[in-house]
């Protein structure tokens, strides 16, 4: 014996990863069996993210999904392109399936409570399962669903929330206002009681300093609520849920709501029959979609916006009608 030992190794296969089933447009195969780009996402993967648009809980999540906020006004629609822009003159909205078929809303009218998972199908072999529809990828969502013998579970989910002015305008106050004015050679006289040449109405005085976003921001409410009851029997299985959610906008008067309605059974009748029925109900009520800043920051900060007796001067309260 010279002091060694001798160790064997042997190498066992793991096939745990190709066993995995990956669902795709027609059911599911083997991951070892897709040969087209893949992406999954889990429900309550979704869900940490709180927000009730599904679109939001996605972004910057998934590879080779580009997901870009189109406008910061609640409820306004996202934009969604799967591996890039395919078209210049139409659409590169992907083909949105629900429970199997073909959804005719927007993703984000979906209640993200309501998703058991998302499959992102991303290549060109979509087209061969959905057609022409689903060039610019599929979104595949299934929902939830009830379980057979079942107990009856009641589930509640919600949070409430304030948003804040993250970031002001850099806009001039009014005596630098004045002053740029003052070396541009707008002002060609000074009046004896201290009063300027308006340019912007008769309203303009010196010594004047309006912060019209303190006047137009306002701190904003946000909230979700979601009820769910699932169970089921034997032979049955259910599942009813409902939301929601209410967005403000830090603009007076600009909001968005959404009820959402979504219920499912499937019952067995007999030996040989199955009768199943799905539905998905959504109301949304969006205000203030026209309105803008642009009128209000292009007020002279040298305009008192108040009359003597407190009230609002006419040219406030015409911007505040807009509102």
């Amino acid at each position: 014996m010279n002091g060694r030992a001798r160790i064997t190794i042997t190498m066992t296969d793991d096939t745990q990863l190709l066993s995995e089933v990956v669902v795709i447009g027609y059911g599911t195969q083997r991951r070892e069996a897709v040969t087209g780009s893949v992406s999954s996402m889990q429900g309550n993967t979704l869900q940490e993210v709180q927000t009730g648009n599904v679109t939001s809980a996605l972004a910057g999540r998934i590879a080779g999904v580009n997901i870009q906020q189109s406008s910061s006004k609640p409820g306004a629609d996202m934009q969604i392109h799967i591996r890039g822009t395919r078209s210049l003159t139409g659409s590169n909205d992907p083909l949105v399936v629900l429970d199997g078929i073909p959804f005719a809303g927007n993703l984000g009218d979906i209640n993200p409570n309501d998703i058991k998972n998302i499959d992102i199908l991303k290549d060109a072999s979509a087209t061969s399962i959905y057609g022409s529809r689903g060039a610019n990828g599929v979104i595949i969502v299934t929902t939830n669903k009830g379980s057979k013998g079942q107990k009856a579970k009641v589930t509640y989910d919600g949070y409430l929330g304030f948003k804040t002015l993250y970031s002001r305008y850099p806009m001039m106050n009014g005596d630098e206002l004045y002053q740029l004015r003052k070396d541009a050679g707008v002002y060609a006289e000074i009046l004896e009681t201290g009063e300027i040449l308006p340019t912007m109405g008769s309203d303009e005085r010196l010594g004047v300093n309006t912060d019209w976003q303190d006047l137009m921001f306002s701190t904003a409410m946000t909230m979700n609520h979601n009820v769910g009851i699932t169970g089921g029997t034997d032979k049955s299985s259910y599942n009813f849920g409902m939301g929601y959610i209410k967005d403000e906008s830090l603009l007076p008067d600009q909001d968005y709501s959404r009820i959402t309605l979504r219920a499912s059974l499937d019952q067995q009748i007999g030996k040989y029959m199955r009768f199943g029925l799905t539905t998905d109900n959504n109301y949304n009520v969006t205000n203030g979609q026209n309105l803008g800043m642009y009128n209000s920051l292009a007020l002279s900060p040298l305009i008192d916006p108040w009359n003597e007796d407190g009230s609002w001067k006419p040219i406030v309260r015409s911007i505040a009608d807009n509102y």
